[in-house]
């Protein structure tokens, strides 16, 4: 049986670590023995935080308290996710584990405007530095896009190393309400089932562009057109400055499906992306998606094109448009846990 270790900066319900808890769900338990370490303690037992924890057999750990060269004594597989994951992982002395990493966004993009130009910058040519000597076995990218990103600043001899694996949902979770479960529980939450539902989910912050977002829906709106804006950041303010009676703020969401489920559209207006797992999760959930046009969206709209469409192709024509395809197995955390355990394995 193999032994792996995930290594995430902390154990909350975000993109990159959901990511993760997807794969935890769907990897064979008698095939995989599964580890989860956190840089940071973990700060929340919310029921889907400790489902995840009872399926790691060999325990949840953090490395304020144990010491990550010690942990990997007994694993087979290292499988880094973050800055800081990655650069723990690169120090290890131990060349017996397999190293891999998964990166998921493009670093001189994201960085800079996330922590400043001279902050995000250096945080940039550090990371890429921690990949590059770190001795990594497999360089993934979460996306076609963040792997032709990564072959553009990785070494020659590590370029081999580099491949892509979209991430996935699990669909279990995020899955479509037939129209009368649907109508029932836009009744329950107190909207019409006339109404065209329109959602953003994520954090409100300047690389999403959440203001530029509700600037184009207050353009775009049309009679019983709402838009579900759940998140919070630092740019809440500016956002509820701008917006009208027909946005409605949720702030953050445990269980974010249950909006997705009564919408008919999703929105994201981002100037960079890795491969959003908001979006995956809506549409798994039957919404069509409106996206800006940048290399991952295209990305996301090229392999499901009757689910997704670029946001300036957004009109009034346009809103009849549904997604009726249920077959989403190319946005499923299974297609991807397949994908990840021939690394393992190999």
């Amino acid at each position: 049986m193999k032994k792996i270790g995930f290594l995430v900066p902390e154990i909350i319900n975000c993109g990159p670590v959901n990511m993760v808890f997807n794969i935890i769900q769907c990897i064979d338990c008698e095939m995989f023995s599964v580890m989860l370490i956190s840089v940071r303690k973990t700060k929340t037992n919310s029921d889907y935080v400790n489902n995840i924890r009872s399926k790691c057999k060999l325990g949840v750990f953090d490395l304020e308290i144990f010491s990550l060269q010690d942990l990997v004594l007994n694993l087979d597989v290292i499988h880094s996710h973050g800055y800081y994951p990655d650069k723990i992982v690169a120090g290890l002395k131990n060349d017996s584990v397999k190293k891999i990493t998964t990166i998921h966004c493009q670093f001189f993009k994201d960085y800079l405007q996330e922590y400043g130009k001279i902050k995000g910058f250096f945080g940039a040519l550090l990371h890429f530095y921690y990949l590059n000597t770190g001795k990594f076995d497999y360089h993934v990218g979460c996306s076609q896009s963040v792997k032709e990103y990564l072959d553009s600043y990785l070494l020659k001899r590590n370029k081999k190393k580099v491949l892509s694996i979209n991430n996935g949902v699990d669909q279990n979770i995020f899955f479509p309400l037939n129209q009368r479960e649907k109508t029932a529980r836009r009744k329950k939450l107190g909207f019409c089932e006339k109404d065209k539902i329109f959602i953003y989910a994520g954090r409100l912050i300047r690389r999403k562009r959440v203001p530029e977002l509700i600037t184009f829906f207050n353009e775009k709106a049309i009679e019983n057109s709402i838009l579900l804006i759940l998140g919070t950041g630092n740019e809440l303010a500016e956002c509820e400055a701008i917006a009208t009676k027909k946005m409605i703020f949720l702030g953050y969401q445990e269980n974010p499906q249950k909006y997705y489920q009564i919408s008919d559209f999703v929105l994201s207006m981002s100037s960079a992306e890795g491969y959003p797992m908001s979006i995956l999760e809506a549409v798994s959930c039957g919404c069509y998606a409106f996206l800006s046009d940048i290399p991952s969206h295209q990305e996301f709209i090229n392999l499901n094109p009757y689910k997704a469409d670029v946001i300036d192709n957004l009109t009034e024509d346009k809103l009849c448009v549904k997604n009726n395809n249920n077959n989403n197995h190319n946005l499923s955390a299974q297609k991807m846990t397949e994908q990840y355990v021939k690394l393992y394995l190999g």
